[in-house]
Protein backbone atom coordinates (compact mmCIF):
# COMPACT_ATOMS: atom_id res chain seq x y z
CA UNK A 1 0.00 0.00 0.00
CA UNK A 2 2.79 2.42 0.93
CA UNK A 3 4.64 1.70 -2.32
CA UNK A 4 1.47 2.22 -4.33
CA UNK A 5 0.84 5.54 -2.63
CA UNK A 6 4.41 6.63 -3.27
CA UNK A 7 4.18 5.62 -6.93
CA UNK A 8 0.92 7.52 -7.31
CA UNK A 9 2.38 10.63 -5.69
CA UNK A 10 5.47 10.42 -7.90
CA UNK A 11 3.38 10.10 -11.06
CA UNK A 12 1.24 13.03 -9.99
CA UNK A 13 4.32 15.18 -9.37
CA UNK A 14 5.75 14.32 -12.76
CA UNK A 15 2.55 15.21 -14.60
CA UNK A 16 1.49 18.29 -12.59
CA UNK A 17 0.17 20.97 -14.91
CA UNK A 18 -1.46 24.38 -14.58
CA UNK A 19 -3.76 25.77 -17.28
CA UNK A 20 -4.38 29.49 -17.66
CA UNK A 21 -6.04 30.84 -20.77
CA UNK A 22 -4.56 29.12 -23.84
CA UNK A 23 -1.47 27.97 -21.95
CA UNK A 24 -0.87 24.70 -20.14
CA UNK A 25 2.29 24.78 -18.06
CA UNK A 26 4.12 21.70 -16.75
CA UNK A 27 5.72 22.09 -13.34
CA UNK A 28 9.16 20.64 -12.56
CA UNK A 29 8.82 17.25 -10.81
CA UNK A 30 8.19 17.47 -7.09
CA UNK A 31 7.71 21.24 -6.99
CA UNK A 32 4.88 22.72 -4.92
CA UNK A 33 2.10 24.39 -6.88
CA UNK A 34 0.87 27.60 -5.22
CA UNK A 35 -0.90 28.94 -8.28
CA UNK A 36 -4.27 30.71 -8.02
CA UNK A 37 -7.01 28.15 -7.53
CA UNK A 38 -4.99 25.75 -5.39
CA UNK A 39 -7.09 25.18 -2.23
CA UNK A 40 -5.66 26.71 0.92
CA UNK A 41 -5.88 23.32 2.64
CA UNK A 42 -3.20 21.98 0.29
CA UNK A 43 -0.86 24.81 1.25
CA UNK A 44 -1.17 24.54 5.03
CA UNK A 45 2.44 23.38 5.44
CA UNK A 46 3.83 26.38 3.54
CA UNK A 47 4.40 29.61 5.50
CA UNK A 48 1.33 31.80 5.08
CA UNK A 49 3.45 34.89 4.36
CA UNK A 50 5.12 33.11 1.44
CA UNK A 51 1.79 32.01 -0.01
CA UNK A 52 0.45 35.54 0.38
CA UNK A 53 3.43 36.99 -1.49
CA UNK A 54 2.95 34.46 -4.26
CA UNK A 55 -0.73 35.33 -4.64
CA UNK A 56 0.01 39.06 -4.57
CA UNK A 57 2.37 38.63 -7.50
CA UNK A 58 -0.70 37.98 -9.67
CA UNK A 59 1.08 35.15 -11.42
CA UNK A 60 -1.04 32.80 -13.53
CA UNK A 61 1.19 29.94 -12.43
CA UNK A 62 3.73 29.71 -9.64
CA UNK A 63 5.59 26.83 -7.99
CA UNK A 64 8.42 26.44 -5.48
CA UNK A 65 11.13 23.87 -4.93
CA UNK A 66 10.92 24.06 -1.16
CA UNK A 67 13.37 21.17 -0.82
CA UNK A 68 16.04 23.32 -2.45
CA UNK A 69 15.68 26.29 -0.10
CA UNK A 70 18.73 25.22 1.91
CA UNK A 71 21.02 26.72 -0.74
CA UNK A 72 19.90 30.20 0.36
CA UNK A 73 17.29 30.70 -2.35
CA UNK A 74 13.85 29.23 -3.01
CA UNK A 75 14.10 27.93 -6.56
CA UNK A 76 10.85 28.85 -8.29
CA UNK A 77 8.94 29.31 -11.50
CA UNK A 78 6.19 31.76 -12.25
CA UNK A 79 4.21 32.73 -15.32
CA UNK A 80 2.62 36.06 -16.09
CA UNK A 81 0.31 36.64 -19.04
CA UNK A 82 0.14 39.91 -20.93
CA UNK A 83 -0.60 41.23 -24.40
CA UNK A 84 1.86 39.87 -26.94
CA UNK A 85 4.06 41.97 -29.23
CA UNK A 86 3.41 41.62 -32.95
CA UNK A 87 6.44 39.36 -33.24
CA UNK A 88 9.31 37.98 -31.21
CA UNK A 89 12.69 38.49 -32.86
CA UNK A 90 16.17 38.44 -31.40
CA UNK A 91 16.23 42.25 -31.48
CA UNK A 92 12.82 42.67 -29.83
CA UNK A 93 13.63 40.11 -27.11
CA UNK A 94 16.88 41.94 -26.30
CA UNK A 95 14.94 45.20 -26.05
CA UNK A 96 12.25 43.71 -23.81
CA UNK A 97 14.89 42.14 -21.57
CA UNK A 98 16.84 45.39 -21.17
CA UNK A 99 13.72 47.42 -20.40
CA UNK A 100 12.38 44.89 -17.92
CA UNK A 101 15.72 44.94 -16.08
CA UNK A 102 15.43 48.73 -15.76
CA UNK A 103 11.88 48.50 -14.43
CA UNK A 104 12.75 45.87 -11.84
CA UNK A 105 15.71 47.86 -10.50
CA UNK A 106 13.34 50.52 -9.23
CA UNK A 107 10.75 48.19 -7.73
CA UNK A 108 12.23 45.13 -6.08
CA UNK A 109 13.96 46.60 -3.05
CA UNK A 110 17.04 47.74 -4.95
CA UNK A 111 17.30 44.64 -7.13
CA UNK A 112 19.96 44.64 -9.81
CA UNK A 113 19.09 42.66 -12.92
CA UNK A 114 21.75 42.04 -15.56
CA UNK A 115 20.75 40.34 -18.85
CA UNK A 116 23.47 37.86 -19.89
CA UNK A 117 22.06 36.41 -23.08
CA UNK A 118 18.89 37.14 -25.04
CA UNK A 119 17.60 35.55 -28.22
CA UNK A 120 14.97 33.23 -29.66
CA UNK A 121 14.25 29.52 -29.44
CA UNK A 122 11.54 27.18 -30.71
CA UNK A 123 9.00 25.38 -28.53
CA UNK A 124 6.43 23.15 -30.20
CA UNK A 125 7.27 24.67 -33.57
CA UNK A 126 6.61 28.22 -32.31
CA UNK A 127 9.30 30.87 -32.02
CA UNK A 128 9.72 32.13 -28.45
CA UNK A 129 12.03 34.56 -26.70
CA UNK A 130 14.57 33.27 -24.19
CA UNK A 131 16.73 35.28 -21.79
CA UNK A 132 19.32 34.36 -19.17
CA UNK A 133 19.82 37.06 -16.55
CA UNK A 134 21.41 37.56 -13.15
CA UNK A 135 19.50 38.97 -10.21
CA UNK A 136 21.10 40.51 -7.11
CA UNK A 137 18.72 41.27 -4.25
CA UNK A 138 20.28 41.95 -0.87
CA UNK A 139 22.41 38.91 -0.11
CA UNK A 140 20.59 36.79 -2.69
CA UNK A 141 22.46 36.00 -5.91
CA UNK A 142 20.12 34.33 -8.37
CA UNK A 143 20.16 33.48 -12.05
CA UNK A 144 16.99 33.34 -14.11
CA UNK A 145 15.89 31.67 -17.33
CA UNK A 146 13.03 33.67 -18.84
CA UNK A 147 10.82 32.59 -21.73
CA UNK A 148 8.44 34.77 -23.74
CA UNK A 149 5.85 32.35 -25.15
CA UNK A 150 3.20 33.61 -27.60
CA UNK A 151 -0.34 32.37 -28.15
CA UNK A 152 -1.95 34.74 -30.62
CA UNK A 153 -2.67 38.02 -28.86
CA UNK A 154 -1.41 36.76 -25.51
CA UNK A 155 2.10 36.08 -24.29
CA UNK A 156 3.20 34.08 -21.26
CA UNK A 157 6.38 35.27 -19.56
CA UNK A 158 7.70 32.21 -17.73
CA UNK A 159 10.54 32.90 -15.31
CA UNK A 160 12.60 30.12 -13.74
CA UNK A 161 14.87 31.26 -10.90
CA UNK A 162 17.67 29.45 -9.06
CA UNK A 163 20.55 30.33 -6.79
CA UNK A 164 23.46 31.33 -9.00
CA UNK A 165 25.68 28.42 -8.00
CA UNK A 166 22.80 25.98 -8.45
CA UNK A 167 21.61 27.31 -11.82
CA UNK A 168 23.64 24.91 -13.99
CA UNK A 169 22.14 21.97 -12.10
CA UNK A 170 18.61 23.30 -12.42
CA UNK A 171 18.80 24.49 -16.02
CA UNK A 172 17.94 21.12 -17.64
CA UNK A 173 14.93 20.89 -15.31
CA UNK A 174 13.85 24.40 -16.32
CA UNK A 175 14.27 23.68 -20.02
CA UNK A 176 12.32 20.42 -19.85
CA UNK A 177 9.47 22.20 -18.07
CA UNK A 178 9.43 25.04 -20.60
CA UNK A 179 9.55 22.70 -23.60
CA UNK A 180 6.49 20.86 -22.28
CA UNK A 181 4.32 24.00 -22.42
CA UNK A 182 1.25 23.55 -24.60
CA UNK A 183 -1.09 25.98 -26.35
CA UNK A 184 1.55 28.08 -28.08
CA UNK A 185 1.00 29.66 -31.47
CA UNK A 186 2.59 32.47 -33.42
CA UNK A 187 1.60 36.05 -32.58
CA UNK A 188 -1.26 37.36 -34.70
CA UNK A 189 -0.26 39.41 -37.71
CA UNK A 190 -1.76 42.89 -37.56
CA UNK A 191 -1.09 44.22 -41.03
CA UNK A 192 -0.50 47.95 -41.37
CA UNK A 193 -0.91 48.59 -37.65
CA UNK A 194 1.61 45.97 -36.58
CA UNK A 195 4.46 48.50 -36.43
CA UNK A 196 2.49 50.60 -33.93
CA UNK A 197 1.04 47.73 -31.93
CA UNK A 198 4.41 46.01 -31.80
CA UNK A 199 5.76 48.88 -29.71
CA UNK A 200 2.60 49.05 -27.59
CA UNK A 201 2.67 45.30 -27.06
CA UNK A 202 6.23 45.40 -25.79
CA UNK A 203 5.29 48.13 -23.33
CA UNK A 204 2.31 46.16 -22.05
CA UNK A 205 4.46 43.04 -21.70
CA UNK A 206 7.08 44.86 -19.64
CA UNK A 207 4.65 46.81 -17.48
CA UNK A 208 2.40 43.81 -16.97
CA UNK A 209 5.03 41.65 -15.29
CA UNK A 210 7.53 43.94 -13.58
CA UNK A 211 5.40 44.82 -10.57
CA UNK A 212 4.36 41.24 -9.86
CA UNK A 213 7.90 39.94 -10.11
CA UNK A 214 9.09 42.62 -7.73
CA UNK A 215 6.55 41.54 -5.11
CA UNK A 216 7.49 37.88 -5.49
CA UNK A 217 11.26 38.39 -5.42
CA UNK A 218 11.07 40.58 -2.34
CA UNK A 219 8.89 37.99 -0.59
CA UNK A 220 11.26 35.11 -1.33
CA UNK A 221 14.20 37.13 -0.09
CA UNK A 222 12.47 37.91 3.22
CA UNK A 223 11.42 34.28 3.71
CA UNK A 224 14.92 32.88 3.09
CA UNK A 225 16.48 35.47 5.39
CA UNK A 226 14.08 34.50 8.19
CA UNK A 227 14.87 30.80 7.74
CA UNK A 228 18.56 31.50 8.29
CA UNK A 229 18.02 33.24 11.64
Amino acid sequence: MALATLASATAEARSATVTSGPFTFTLPPGWRDVSPGVPAAKLADIPAALVERARRSRSAMIAFDLAGANDGFVENVNARIARCPAELTEASVKGISANLAKRLRGQAGGARVVPLKAGVTTIGGVRCGRVVQDLDLGTVRARQLVYYMPAGKQCAVVTYSAGREAFARYRPIFEASANATRGLRAPEQRGFWSRILHSAGRGALIGGIAGGLAVLLAGLFVWVRRRKR
